[in-house]
Protein backbone atom coordinates (compact mmCIF):
# COMPACT_ATOMS: atom_id res chain seq x y z
CA UNK A 1 0.00 0.00 0.00
CA UNK A 2 0.99 3.62 -0.46
CA UNK A 3 1.47 5.91 2.50
CA UNK A 4 -0.75 9.01 2.55
CA UNK A 5 0.44 11.64 0.09
CA UNK A 6 3.02 9.38 -1.60
CA UNK A 7 2.84 9.07 -5.38
CA UNK A 8 3.74 6.66 -8.13
CA UNK A 9 3.83 8.29 -11.53
CA UNK A 10 4.52 6.93 -15.01
CA UNK A 11 4.59 8.49 -18.46
CA UNK A 12 3.99 6.51 -21.63
CA UNK A 13 4.77 7.69 -25.16
CA UNK A 14 2.07 6.28 -27.43
CA UNK A 15 3.22 6.44 -31.04
CA UNK A 16 0.49 6.42 -33.73
CA UNK A 17 2.18 3.34 -35.24
CA UNK A 18 1.87 1.36 -32.00
CA UNK A 19 -0.29 -1.67 -32.79
CA UNK A 20 -2.51 -1.01 -29.74
CA UNK A 21 -3.96 2.06 -31.51
CA UNK A 22 -3.04 1.44 -35.15
CA UNK A 23 -4.90 -1.88 -35.15
CA UNK A 24 -7.84 -0.80 -32.99
CA UNK A 25 -10.15 1.61 -34.77
CA UNK A 26 -13.65 2.91 -34.20
CA UNK A 27 -15.24 4.46 -37.29
CA UNK A 28 -11.74 4.73 -38.81
CA UNK A 29 -10.36 6.66 -35.81
CA UNK A 30 -7.43 4.97 -34.06
CA UNK A 31 -7.97 4.78 -30.31
CA UNK A 32 -6.56 2.87 -27.39
CA UNK A 33 -8.91 0.35 -25.77
CA UNK A 34 -9.90 1.63 -22.34
CA UNK A 35 -8.94 -1.70 -20.81
CA UNK A 36 -5.32 -1.13 -21.91
CA UNK A 37 -4.99 1.29 -18.99
CA UNK A 38 -5.25 -1.71 -16.66
CA UNK A 39 -2.04 -3.15 -18.10
CA UNK A 40 -0.15 0.11 -17.50
CA UNK A 41 -1.44 0.45 -13.93
CA UNK A 42 -0.61 -3.17 -13.04
CA UNK A 43 2.88 -2.82 -14.53
CA UNK A 44 3.38 0.24 -12.30
CA UNK A 45 2.28 -1.73 -9.24
CA UNK A 46 4.54 -4.64 -10.17
CA UNK A 47 7.56 -2.39 -10.76
CA UNK A 48 7.15 -0.73 -7.36
CA UNK A 49 6.41 -3.94 -5.45
CA UNK A 50 2.90 -2.75 -4.55
CA UNK A 51 1.34 -6.21 -4.39
CA UNK A 52 -0.52 -6.35 -7.73
CA UNK A 53 -2.03 -9.73 -6.76
CA UNK A 54 -4.02 -8.04 -3.96
CA UNK A 55 -4.71 -4.77 -5.79
CA UNK A 56 -8.31 -3.91 -6.63
CA UNK A 57 -9.30 -0.96 -8.83
CA UNK A 58 -12.84 0.27 -8.24
CA UNK A 59 -15.18 2.99 -9.49
CA UNK A 60 -13.30 3.39 -12.77
CA UNK A 61 -14.70 6.15 -14.96
CA UNK A 62 -13.43 6.44 -18.52
CA UNK A 63 -13.67 10.18 -19.04
CA UNK A 64 -12.28 10.59 -22.56
CA UNK A 65 -10.82 8.21 -25.14
CA UNK A 66 -7.14 8.24 -26.11
CA UNK A 67 -7.04 8.84 -29.87
CA UNK A 68 -4.14 9.19 -32.30
CA UNK A 69 -3.79 10.25 -35.92
CA UNK A 70 -1.06 9.96 -38.57
CA UNK A 71 1.88 12.02 -37.32
CA UNK A 72 0.20 12.69 -33.95
CA UNK A 73 0.81 10.44 -30.98
CA UNK A 74 -0.14 10.76 -27.36
CA UNK A 75 1.77 11.36 -24.15
CA UNK A 76 0.09 9.54 -21.27
CA UNK A 77 0.61 10.26 -17.59
CA UNK A 78 -0.72 7.91 -14.92
CA UNK A 79 -0.56 9.00 -11.27
CA UNK A 80 -1.36 6.85 -8.24
CA UNK A 81 -1.54 8.90 -5.02
CA UNK A 82 -1.96 7.39 -1.58
CA UNK A 83 -4.83 8.51 0.63
CA UNK A 84 -5.35 8.57 4.37
CA UNK A 85 -7.69 5.55 4.39
CA UNK A 86 -5.25 3.04 2.92
CA UNK A 87 -6.56 3.45 -0.62
CA UNK A 88 -5.15 5.50 -3.47
CA UNK A 89 -6.57 7.76 -6.16
CA UNK A 90 -5.69 6.81 -9.73
CA UNK A 91 -5.81 9.33 -12.53
CA UNK A 92 -4.72 9.08 -16.15
CA UNK A 93 -4.28 12.13 -18.36
CA UNK A 94 -2.88 12.61 -21.84
CA UNK A 95 -2.09 15.18 -24.49
CA UNK A 96 -1.35 15.01 -28.23
CA UNK A 97 2.28 15.18 -29.31
CA UNK A 98 3.82 15.60 -32.74
CA UNK A 99 4.93 18.25 -35.20
CA UNK A 100 3.34 21.58 -34.30
CA UNK A 101 1.62 20.16 -31.19
CA UNK A 102 3.84 21.62 -28.45
CA UNK A 103 2.16 22.99 -25.34
CA UNK A 104 -1.11 21.12 -25.82
CA UNK A 105 -3.24 20.90 -22.65
CA UNK A 106 -3.58 17.70 -20.66
CA UNK A 107 -7.01 16.09 -20.59
CA UNK A 108 -8.32 13.47 -18.20
CA UNK A 109 -8.90 9.99 -19.62
CA UNK A 110 -9.54 7.83 -16.56
CA UNK A 111 -10.05 8.09 -12.83
CA UNK A 112 -10.63 5.47 -10.17
CA UNK A 113 -9.75 4.27 -6.69
CA UNK A 114 -7.16 1.64 -5.85
CA UNK A 115 -7.26 -0.56 -2.76
CA UNK A 116 -5.85 -3.88 -1.59
CA UNK A 117 -7.84 -6.91 -0.54
CA UNK A 118 -7.32 -10.49 0.62
CA UNK A 119 -10.56 -11.65 -1.01
CA UNK A 120 -9.69 -14.70 -3.14
CA UNK A 121 -10.97 -14.95 -6.69
CA UNK A 122 -12.87 -18.19 -7.37
CA UNK A 123 -11.52 -20.86 -9.69
CA UNK A 124 -13.52 -21.90 -12.73
CA UNK A 125 -16.11 -24.47 -11.63
CA UNK A 126 -15.86 -27.88 -13.38
CA UNK A 127 -19.52 -27.76 -14.38
CA UNK A 128 -18.86 -24.59 -16.37
CA UNK A 129 -16.34 -26.46 -18.53
CA UNK A 130 -18.75 -29.35 -19.02
CA UNK A 131 -21.89 -27.32 -19.73
CA UNK A 132 -23.41 -27.88 -23.18
CA UNK A 133 -23.70 -25.07 -25.67
CA UNK A 134 -23.51 -23.98 -29.27
CA UNK A 135 -19.95 -24.03 -30.62
CA UNK A 136 -18.51 -21.07 -32.46
CA UNK A 137 -15.26 -19.18 -32.76
CA UNK A 138 -13.73 -15.74 -32.26
CA UNK A 139 -14.08 -14.92 -35.96
CA UNK A 140 -17.82 -14.42 -35.42
CA UNK A 141 -17.14 -12.14 -32.44
CA UNK A 142 -14.86 -9.90 -34.49
CA UNK A 143 -17.34 -9.94 -37.39
CA UNK A 144 -19.98 -8.58 -35.02
CA UNK A 145 -17.53 -5.91 -33.88
CA UNK A 146 -16.90 -4.89 -37.50
CA UNK A 147 -20.66 -4.61 -38.04
CA UNK A 148 -20.61 -2.12 -35.16
CA UNK A 149 -17.75 -0.20 -36.84
CA UNK A 150 -15.01 -1.49 -34.50
CA UNK A 151 -12.04 -2.85 -36.46
CA UNK A 152 -9.10 -4.95 -35.23
CA UNK A 153 -5.82 -5.69 -36.97
CA UNK A 154 -3.97 -9.03 -36.63
CA UNK A 155 -1.90 -7.99 -33.60
CA UNK A 156 -5.03 -6.87 -31.72
CA UNK A 157 -6.89 -10.07 -32.55
CA UNK A 158 -7.30 -13.37 -30.69
CA UNK A 159 -8.35 -16.72 -32.08
CA UNK A 160 -10.12 -19.57 -30.35
CA UNK A 161 -13.36 -21.39 -29.68
CA UNK A 162 -16.52 -19.96 -28.13
CA UNK A 163 -19.28 -22.05 -26.53
CA UNK A 164 -22.59 -20.29 -25.91
CA UNK A 165 -25.15 -21.75 -23.52
CA UNK A 166 -28.60 -20.35 -22.65
CA UNK A 167 -26.98 -17.92 -20.22
CA UNK A 168 -23.25 -18.47 -19.83
CA UNK A 169 -20.47 -18.23 -22.39
CA UNK A 170 -17.05 -19.89 -22.21
CA UNK A 171 -14.24 -19.17 -24.66
CA UNK A 172 -10.70 -20.46 -24.96
CA UNK A 173 -8.56 -17.85 -26.68
CA UNK A 174 -4.97 -16.99 -27.50
CA UNK A 175 -3.18 -14.33 -29.51
CA UNK A 176 -3.44 -14.41 -33.29
CA UNK A 177 -0.38 -15.95 -34.97
CA UNK A 178 2.43 -13.40 -35.09
CA UNK A 179 0.93 -11.15 -32.44
CA UNK A 180 4.24 -10.52 -30.70
CA UNK A 181 5.92 -11.28 -27.39
CA UNK A 182 3.89 -11.68 -24.22
CA UNK A 183 6.67 -10.59 -21.90
CA UNK A 184 6.27 -6.93 -22.88
CA UNK A 185 2.92 -6.79 -21.08
CA UNK A 186 1.50 -7.75 -17.71
CA UNK A 187 -2.04 -7.86 -19.12
CA UNK A 188 -1.75 -8.17 -22.88
CA UNK A 189 -4.10 -5.56 -24.43
CA UNK A 190 -5.29 -7.86 -27.25
CA UNK A 191 -6.35 -10.58 -24.77
CA UNK A 192 -8.01 -8.11 -22.41
CA UNK A 193 -9.82 -6.41 -25.30
CA UNK A 194 -10.99 -9.81 -26.60
CA UNK A 195 -12.36 -10.65 -23.15
CA UNK A 196 -14.43 -7.46 -23.13
CA UNK A 197 -15.76 -8.22 -26.62
CA UNK A 198 -16.92 -11.61 -25.36
CA UNK A 199 -18.81 -9.89 -22.57
CA UNK A 200 -20.88 -7.88 -25.08
CA UNK A 201 -21.40 -10.19 -28.06
CA UNK A 202 -24.88 -11.61 -27.55
CA UNK A 203 -27.46 -8.89 -26.93
CA UNK A 204 -29.80 -7.57 -29.62
CA UNK A 205 -28.64 -3.99 -29.16
CA UNK A 206 -28.50 -3.03 -32.84
CA UNK A 207 -25.49 -2.02 -34.89
CA UNK A 208 -24.43 1.08 -32.94
CA UNK A 209 -21.02 0.68 -31.27
CA UNK A 210 -20.74 0.88 -27.50
CA UNK A 211 -17.78 2.57 -25.80
CA UNK A 212 -16.45 1.85 -22.28
CA UNK A 213 -17.78 4.19 -19.62
CA UNK A 214 -17.52 2.61 -16.17
CA UNK A 215 -16.07 -0.44 -14.38
CA UNK A 216 -17.21 -1.21 -10.87
CA UNK A 217 -14.31 -3.48 -9.95
CA UNK A 218 -11.17 -4.81 -11.65
CA UNK A 219 -8.62 -7.29 -10.33
CA UNK A 220 -5.74 -9.22 -11.91
CA UNK A 221 -4.13 -11.75 -9.57
CA UNK A 222 -1.60 -13.03 -12.12
CA UNK A 223 -0.26 -11.91 -15.50
CA UNK A 224 -2.51 -12.38 -18.52
CA UNK A 225 -0.21 -14.45 -20.73
CA UNK A 226 -0.59 -17.56 -22.84
CA UNK A 227 -3.94 -19.25 -23.61
CA UNK A 228 -6.78 -18.21 -21.32
CA UNK A 229 -10.38 -19.12 -20.61
CA UNK A 230 -12.96 -16.32 -20.59
CA UNK A 231 -16.14 -17.01 -18.63
CA UNK A 232 -19.16 -14.73 -19.03
CA UNK A 233 -21.87 -16.06 -16.66
CA UNK A 234 -24.81 -14.15 -18.17
CA UNK A 235 -25.98 -12.36 -21.28
CA UNK A 236 -25.17 -8.65 -21.15
CA UNK A 237 -27.87 -6.39 -19.73
CA UNK A 238 -29.32 -3.55 -21.81
CA UNK A 239 -30.92 -0.82 -19.74
CA UNK A 240 -34.53 0.13 -20.44
CA UNK A 241 -33.26 3.38 -21.92
CA UNK A 242 -31.25 1.42 -24.49
CA UNK A 243 -28.21 3.59 -23.75
CA UNK A 244 -26.10 1.24 -21.60
CA UNK A 245 -24.91 -2.34 -21.77
CA UNK A 246 -23.34 -3.95 -18.70
CA UNK A 247 -21.84 -7.31 -17.78
CA UNK A 248 -19.32 -9.20 -15.64
CA UNK A 249 -16.33 -11.00 -17.16
CA UNK A 250 -13.95 -13.52 -15.57
CA UNK A 251 -10.62 -14.72 -16.99
CA UNK A 252 -8.89 -17.98 -15.98
CA UNK A 253 -5.78 -19.86 -17.03
CA UNK A 254 -6.13 -23.23 -18.83
CA UNK A 255 -6.18 -25.03 -15.46
CA UNK A 256 -9.11 -22.91 -14.29
CA UNK A 257 -7.10 -20.77 -11.87
CA UNK A 258 -8.33 -17.17 -11.66
CA UNK A 259 -6.42 -14.52 -13.59
CA UNK A 260 -8.66 -11.43 -13.69
CA UNK A 261 -12.20 -10.18 -13.16
CA UNK A 262 -14.07 -7.20 -14.63
CA UNK A 263 -17.25 -6.62 -12.64
CA UNK A 264 -19.90 -4.03 -13.40
CA UNK A 265 -18.48 -3.12 -16.80
CA UNK A 266 -20.83 -0.56 -18.42
CA UNK A 267 -20.54 0.60 -22.01
CA UNK A 268 -22.47 3.51 -23.50
CA UNK A 269 -24.11 3.53 -26.90
CA UNK A 270 -22.40 5.75 -29.45
CA UNK A 271 -25.30 7.38 -31.21
CA UNK A 272 -25.40 7.80 -35.01
CA UNK A 273 -23.63 10.93 -36.20
CA UNK A 274 -21.57 11.34 -33.04
CA UNK A 275 -17.99 12.51 -33.53
CA UNK A 276 -15.12 10.30 -32.39
CA UNK A 277 -12.39 12.91 -32.20
CA UNK A 278 -11.43 14.41 -28.87
CA UNK A 279 -13.06 17.78 -28.11
CA UNK A 280 -11.14 21.04 -28.27
CA UNK A 281 -12.47 22.36 -24.96
CA UNK A 282 -10.24 20.25 -22.75
CA UNK A 283 -10.21 19.71 -19.04
CA UNK A 284 -6.65 20.52 -18.05
CA UNK A 285 -4.64 18.80 -15.37
CA UNK A 286 -4.58 21.84 -13.11
CA UNK A 287 -8.33 22.35 -13.40
CA UNK A 288 -9.44 18.84 -12.54
CA UNK A 289 -11.60 18.44 -9.49
CA UNK A 290 -11.86 15.54 -7.07
CA UNK A 291 -13.28 12.20 -7.97
CA UNK A 292 -17.04 12.08 -8.12
CA UNK A 293 -17.41 8.36 -8.66
CA UNK A 294 -19.27 6.28 -6.06
CA UNK A 295 -17.39 5.14 -2.98
CA UNK A 296 -18.26 1.49 -3.62
CA UNK A 297 -19.45 0.13 -6.93
CA UNK A 298 -21.07 -3.09 -5.85
CA UNK A 299 -23.74 -3.43 -8.51
CA UNK A 300 -23.70 -3.09 -12.25
CA UNK A 301 -25.84 -0.39 -13.84
CA UNK A 302 -28.12 -2.95 -15.43
CA UNK A 303 -28.78 -4.56 -12.02
CA UNK A 304 -30.24 -1.49 -10.36
CA UNK A 305 -33.98 -1.47 -10.20
CA UNK A 306 -35.83 0.75 -12.67
CA UNK A 307 -38.29 2.95 -10.83
CA UNK A 308 -41.66 3.91 -12.27
CA UNK A 309 -42.97 7.40 -11.46
CA UNK A 310 -45.91 7.50 -9.09
CA UNK A 311 -48.39 10.34 -9.62
CA UNK A 312 -48.05 13.01 -6.97
CA UNK A 313 -44.84 11.59 -5.57
CA UNK A 314 -42.19 13.25 -7.71
CA UNK A 315 -43.58 16.71 -8.35
CA UNK A 316 -41.12 18.65 -6.19
CA UNK A 317 -38.17 16.58 -7.29
CA UNK A 318 -39.22 16.78 -10.94
CA UNK A 319 -39.26 20.57 -10.67
CA UNK A 320 -35.71 20.53 -9.32
CA UNK A 321 -34.58 18.24 -12.13
CA UNK A 322 -36.14 20.61 -14.66
CA UNK A 323 -34.23 23.52 -13.13
CA UNK A 324 -30.97 21.63 -13.53
CA UNK A 325 -31.73 20.80 -17.17
CA UNK A 326 -32.76 24.38 -17.87
CA UNK A 327 -29.15 25.43 -17.27
CA UNK A 328 -28.14 23.46 -20.37
CA UNK A 329 -31.20 23.88 -22.58
CA UNK A 330 -31.46 27.68 -22.42
CA UNK A 331 -35.20 27.66 -21.83
CA UNK A 332 -37.39 28.25 -18.76
CA UNK A 333 -37.71 25.19 -16.55
CA UNK A 334 -41.56 25.05 -16.69
CA UNK A 335 -41.34 24.60 -20.47
CA UNK A 336 -39.32 21.36 -20.19
CA UNK A 337 -41.60 18.33 -20.60
CA UNK A 338 -41.19 15.54 -18.07
CA UNK A 339 -41.74 12.58 -20.40
CA UNK A 340 -39.38 13.37 -23.30
CA UNK A 341 -35.91 11.86 -23.52
CA UNK A 342 -32.91 14.04 -22.78
CA UNK A 343 -31.43 13.62 -26.26
CA UNK A 344 -34.76 14.51 -27.85
CA UNK A 345 -34.82 17.66 -25.70
CA UNK A 346 -31.48 18.69 -27.22
CA UNK A 347 -28.99 17.67 -24.56
CA UNK A 348 -25.68 16.08 -25.50
CA UNK A 349 -23.65 13.74 -23.35
CA UNK A 350 -21.53 16.53 -21.88
CA UNK A 351 -24.72 18.16 -20.60
CA UNK A 352 -25.99 14.87 -19.20
CA UNK A 353 -22.89 14.25 -17.09
CA UNK A 354 -22.74 17.86 -15.90
CA UNK A 355 -26.41 17.62 -14.92
CA UNK A 356 -25.59 14.53 -12.84
CA UNK A 357 -23.00 16.55 -10.93
CA UNK A 358 -25.60 19.26 -10.22
CA UNK A 359 -28.07 16.64 -9.03
CA UNK A 360 -25.44 15.36 -6.60
CA UNK A 361 -25.44 18.80 -5.01
CA UNK A 362 -29.22 18.74 -4.91
CA UNK A 363 -29.60 15.42 -3.06
CA UNK A 364 -26.36 15.72 -1.07
CA UNK A 365 -25.16 12.27 -2.11
CA UNK A 366 -22.87 10.68 -4.67
CA UNK A 367 -24.69 9.45 -7.77
CA UNK A 368 -23.55 6.93 -10.33
CA UNK A 369 -22.10 8.59 -13.45
CA UNK A 370 -24.41 6.38 -15.50
CA UNK A 371 -27.61 7.59 -13.78
CA UNK A 372 -28.98 9.85 -16.52
CA UNK A 373 -28.05 7.33 -19.21
CA UNK A 374 -30.24 4.76 -17.45
CA UNK A 375 -33.13 7.08 -16.53
CA UNK A 376 -33.57 9.34 -19.52
CA UNK A 377 -36.57 11.57 -18.76
CA UNK A 378 -37.36 14.07 -16.01
CA UNK A 379 -40.04 11.77 -14.59
CA UNK A 380 -37.72 8.74 -14.58
CA UNK A 381 -34.87 10.58 -12.86
CA UNK A 382 -37.18 12.17 -10.31
CA UNK A 383 -38.77 8.79 -9.51
CA UNK A 384 -35.34 7.22 -9.03
CA UNK A 385 -34.11 10.02 -6.77
CA UNK A 386 -37.29 9.91 -4.67
CA UNK A 387 -37.05 6.13 -4.35
CA UNK A 388 -33.39 6.26 -3.34
CA UNK A 389 -33.23 9.49 -1.33
CA UNK A 390 -36.84 10.35 -0.52
CA UNK A 391 -38.92 13.37 -1.42
CA UNK A 392 -37.81 16.43 0.50
CA UNK A 393 -38.03 20.18 0.45
CA UNK A 394 -34.90 20.65 -1.60
CA UNK A 395 -33.68 24.19 -1.99
CA UNK A 396 -34.30 25.46 -5.50
CA UNK A 397 -31.32 25.12 -7.78
CA UNK A 398 -29.48 28.42 -8.13
CA UNK A 399 -29.86 29.29 -11.80
CA UNK A 400 -29.28 33.03 -11.49
CA UNK A 401 -26.28 32.88 -13.77
CA UNK A 402 -27.55 30.10 -16.03
CA UNK A 403 -28.34 30.68 -19.69
CA UNK A 404 -31.99 29.83 -19.08
CA UNK A 405 -32.46 32.65 -16.57
CA UNK A 406 -31.17 35.25 -19.00
CA UNK A 407 -32.94 33.86 -22.04
CA UNK A 408 -29.58 33.27 -23.73
CA UNK A 409 -29.22 29.95 -25.53
CA UNK A 410 -26.85 27.59 -23.78
CA UNK A 411 -24.58 27.53 -26.81
CA UNK A 412 -24.35 31.28 -27.30
CA UNK A 413 -20.80 32.47 -27.58
CA UNK A 414 -19.51 28.93 -27.81
CA UNK A 415 -17.99 27.14 -30.75
CA UNK A 416 -20.48 26.27 -33.47
CA UNK A 417 -18.99 22.77 -33.68
CA UNK A 418 -21.44 20.30 -32.11
CA UNK A 419 -20.23 18.42 -29.06
CA UNK A 420 -19.21 14.86 -29.86
CA UNK A 421 -20.67 11.86 -28.13
CA UNK A 422 -17.28 10.75 -26.83
CA UNK A 423 -16.96 14.20 -25.33
CA UNK A 424 -19.61 12.88 -22.99
CA UNK A 425 -17.10 11.82 -20.43
CA UNK A 426 -15.25 15.13 -20.27
CA UNK A 427 -16.59 17.82 -17.93
CA UNK A 428 -16.15 21.22 -19.54
CA UNK A 429 -14.57 23.88 -17.37
CA UNK A 430 -15.32 27.57 -17.88
CA UNK A 431 -12.90 30.16 -16.43
CA UNK A 432 -14.39 32.48 -13.86
CA UNK A 433 -14.61 36.17 -14.90
CA UNK A 434 -11.84 38.43 -13.70
CA UNK A 435 -12.78 40.66 -10.73
CA UNK A 436 -13.54 44.31 -11.39
CA UNK A 437 -10.53 46.57 -10.78
CA UNK A 438 -10.47 48.40 -7.47
CA UNK A 439 -11.50 52.09 -7.71
CA UNK A 440 -8.67 54.65 -7.69
CA UNK A 441 -8.21 56.37 -4.33
CA UNK A 442 -9.53 59.90 -3.91
CA UNK A 443 -6.54 62.27 -3.70
CA UNK A 444 -8.47 64.47 -1.29
CA UNK A 445 -8.67 61.62 1.20
CA UNK A 446 -4.97 60.74 1.05
CA UNK A 447 -3.27 60.72 4.52
CA UNK A 448 -1.05 63.60 5.59
CA UNK A 449 2.60 62.59 4.96
CA UNK A 450 3.48 64.08 8.29
CA UNK A 451 1.27 61.51 10.00
CA UNK A 452 2.83 58.50 8.20
CA UNK A 453 4.22 55.82 10.52
CA UNK A 454 7.91 55.58 11.19
CA UNK A 455 9.44 53.08 8.67
CA UNK A 456 11.50 51.59 11.47
CA UNK A 457 8.31 50.44 13.15
CA UNK A 458 6.87 48.76 10.03
CA UNK A 459 6.27 45.01 10.25
CA UNK A 460 8.92 42.63 8.95
CA UNK A 461 8.07 41.77 5.29
CA UNK A 462 9.15 38.19 5.93
CA UNK A 463 6.18 37.73 8.26
CA UNK A 464 3.60 39.04 5.77
CA UNK A 465 1.12 36.63 4.21
CA UNK A 466 2.09 35.22 0.83
CA UNK A 467 -0.13 37.03 -1.67
CA UNK A 468 -0.10 34.02 -3.99
CA UNK A 469 -1.41 31.60 -1.40
CA UNK A 470 -3.40 33.95 0.82
CA UNK A 471 -1.92 32.23 3.88
CA UNK A 472 0.29 33.52 6.63
CA UNK A 473 3.81 32.22 7.27
CA UNK A 474 4.17 28.62 8.37
CA UNK A 475 4.79 28.19 12.09
CA UNK A 476 8.43 27.78 12.98
CA UNK A 477 9.60 24.34 14.00
CA UNK A 478 12.51 23.47 16.21
CA UNK A 479 13.83 21.12 18.82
Amino acid sequence: MLSPGSRVEAEVALDPTDFVVQEHRLRDVSLMPGSAFFDVIWRMLDARGLDPERAELTDVLFTEPVTTAPGTGRQLRIVIEGGADGTADVRATSRPVGAGRSGEPWVENLRGRLGWTDRPLPALAPEVREAPGDAGDMAAVYARARAQQVHHGPRMTCTGTVRRGPDALLAEIDLHTGSGADEDYHLHPARLDAATLLGFCRSEAGEDPFVPMFVGRFRAVRPLRGPVLVHVPAVERLTESGELLSNDIYVHDPDGRPVAEIVGFASKRLRPGARITAPSAARTEGEAGGSRTPSAATEAPGERATTTPEPGRTGGMADRVREVLAEHLGRPAPQIPSDVGFYELGLNSVDVLKATERLEQLVGATLYPTLLFEHTTVDAVAAHLVAEHGEFDAAPVDTADSPASSGTPASAGASSTPAGELCAFEPVWVPAPAPDPAPAPDPASAPDPASAPDPASAPDPASAPDPASGLGPAPATGP
